[in-house]
């Protein structure tokens, strides 16, 4: 009986030893990377699926800002491909895309990237609009266009401790005399209302598709309009995913400003995402009187 087994065994081993493990390779470029003392992070798109990944810490210095690498696909892991890399990166789905849709979706992708990188650097919260301006250059290697300035009116909306007393509604971002025709207002309209005052995540982000998804092929909406939905759509929804994860998570560097468990209550994550979408359509601050008519957004990203 023994002998029986054993050749069993044996007859296994040799069995598995000819079976290769089914591995897929997609495409993908390094859109971000975040160091964190001796370690880094990156951000990943995958250029096959379209899909963005963030991998685990490594060590410095492995991978650059804009290389072309490969992602494997093994037994439900992901982990970064590229030649004479010495040490194994795995990877994490992080967002799901739109690329194929939405011509600004980088604006949402580099977004949360400007997130991450103030966020974790080590000086963070204490650091002033010119410190984080300096960072983002360095970790970035300049990869993202935006000025001082643009920064601090992106950014002040969900920094500063009155903001929510802002009425985010479509008249306060609009200019007088602007030329937006009345169905860009009643759509951009829409996308404000779905996401004031949601506690549903799931529901507002598949709003938010439904009306991205439906841009191009509305005749009805101006060419200015469609430019200001795309932006606002891509805006809303890494924004919203970015800070949905961070009311989840005690060890999330922006956790502090959030409504969850751990802190008391502050700020909901709907609310942090209309800041950003202020932030990123108006190019002003939103203390001031009026907004732009057109969006800033596509000035401060590269897309």
């Amino acid at each position: 009986m023994k002998k029986i087994k054993l050749l069993l065994t044996l007859s296994l081993i040799v069995i598995m030893s000819g079976i290769s493990i089914a591995q897929e390779l997609h495409n993908a470029k390094v859109l971000g990377i975040v160091n964190l003392s001796s370690q880094d992070f990156a951000t990943i798109i995958d250029l096959t699926a379209n899909d963005v990944y963030k991998t685990a810490l490594y060590g410095q210095e492995l991978l650059i800002i804009d290389e072309d690498i490969q992602l494997s696909f093994t037994s439900g892991s992901v982990q970064v491909v590229k030649a004479g890399l010495t040490e194994n990166i795995f990877a994490f789905q992080e967002e799901q895309t739109n690329l194929a849709t939405n011509p600004y979706e980088m604006v949402g992708i580099n977004h949360n990237i400007l997130l991450d990188v103030i966020g974790y650097d080590q000086g963070f919260p204490s650091l002033n609009f010119e410190d984080m301006y300096n960072i983002i250059q360095v970790e970035t290697n300049n990869s993202i266009e935006i000025t001082s300035d643009e920064l601090e009116t992106l950014l002040k909306p969900i920094l500063s401790d009155n903001f929510s007393d802002i009425e985010y509604t479509v008249d306060n971002l609009l200019k007088e005399g602007n030329t937006l025709n009345e169905r860009d207002v009643e759509v951009l309209t829409e996308l404000l209302t779905n996401i004031k005052g949601s506690e549903n995540y799931d529901d507002v982000m598949n709003k938010i598709s439904t009306i991205e998804n439906s841009i191009s092929a509305d005749v009805t909406l101006s060419e200015e309009g469609k430019t200001m939905l795309f932006i606002a759509t891509s805006i809303a929804r890494h924004s919203s995913t970015y800070w949905e994860e961070a009311s989840l998570s005690s060890s999330h560097p922006w956790g502090d400003l959030m409504d969850n468990d751990y802190v008391p209550t502050k700020f909901r994550w709907w609310r942090m995402t209309l800041a950003d979408l202020w932030g990123g359509l108006t190019g002003e601050d939103p203390w001031n009187d009026g907004a732009a008519t057109q969006s800033s957004a596509r000035y401060f990203f590269n897309h």
